[in-house]
């Protein structure tokens, strides 16, 4: 338990050392690249359609039928 200032920092400084530090060997080259081509073709496809907006006619309407 850190109750000080630099002993609150320290805890930061340690854990941020130990989440962002590289990943350990072995690693694969032809899976970094598998994942790097599926990303790549997933934002190359992206859909960025947007659905077409329901005017306040439409949605008091849409409320008429139900009630």
């Amino acid at each position: 338990m850190a109750y000080f200032d630099f002993e609150k920092a320290e805890a930061f400084k340690d854990t941020l050392e130990v989440t962002f530090q590289e990943n350990d060997e072995p690693y694969s080259d032809d899976k970094i690249e598998e994942v790097e081509s599926l990303v790549n073709h997933y934002f190359d496809n992206f859909n960025t359609h947007i659905p077409p907006l329901t005017s306040p006619l439409e949605v008091r309407g849409i409320i008429k039928k139900i009630t």
